[in-house]
């Protein structure tokens, strides 16, 4: 993350796969891989060691298969976890300190066009998709994982023990959802102080897409 650094892990080794610091603005966060293998990170455009500027924005940064990066998308309030739909035409992030998802398509090559910010939760984290159109999301302020539909409208909502982190749907069926979450607080994480758990929950539409 500080370092603005893609790894990779491979044959038992780590070794230096993308150098992000000429792009990246602040610290590196979430990442994930499409269907094609570009890799899309989040980019804070802070020092998060300094703390969170109210105002900050960031962006997300597109690597290709290749190893090429550049700016994909730009104007997020903390982008946090990134979900891709499985055609690999639209991408979902979560804004945690908008408190928002932003949709983008992906165009030929991977560039990002915005389409619209959706749904209104706590402090989003993580997310995953589901067969259904749905968004799982870990909130952070809601100490949740909750689903909403495109429009936006929750339609689920599970309690969790601490602090909703992150979700991913998975299984033989992709019909378990597994939620991390934590007993800590923001200035609990900055002192490095949280203690984390991880619940399996049976939900009835599949995953989708990527992770």
């Amino acid at each position: 993350m500080f370092q603005q650094s893609l790894l990779r892990y491979s044959n038992g080794r780590v070794t230096n796969y993308v150098d992000l610091s000429k792009v990246a603005r602040g610290t590196i966060d979430d990442m994930i891989i499409d269907g094609e293998g570009r890799s899309f990170v989040g980019d804070l455009g802070f020092d998060l060691r300094l703390g969170v500027p109210a105002d900050a924005t960031g962006c997300l940064v597109l690597v290709t298969p290749d190893g090429i990066a550049w700016i994909g998308a730009t104007g997020l309030r903390f982008p946090n976890g990134i979900a891709i739909s499985p055609d690999n035409r639209t991408l979902i992030v979560a804004e945690s300190n908008g408190d928002c998802l932003s949709e983008f398509q992906i165009e030929s090559g991977g560039a990002l066009t915005f389409r619209r910010r959706f749904a209104h939760i706590g402090e989003p984290d993580g997310i995953c998709l589901d067969r259904g159109g749905g968004v799982w999301i870990g909130a952070f302020k809601e100490d949740a994982v909750i689903r909403v539909d495109r429009e936006g409208h929750i339609t689920d909502r599970i309690a969790l023990p601490g602090r909703g982190i992150a979700c991913a749907l998975g299984g033989e069926d992709r019909r378990t959802l597994f939620c991390i979450s934590a007993q800590t607080t923001h200035e609990d994480l900055a002192r490095g102080v949280s203690t984390s758990r991880l619940d399996m929950i049976r939900v009835t539409i599949p995953g989708a897409g990527h992770p």
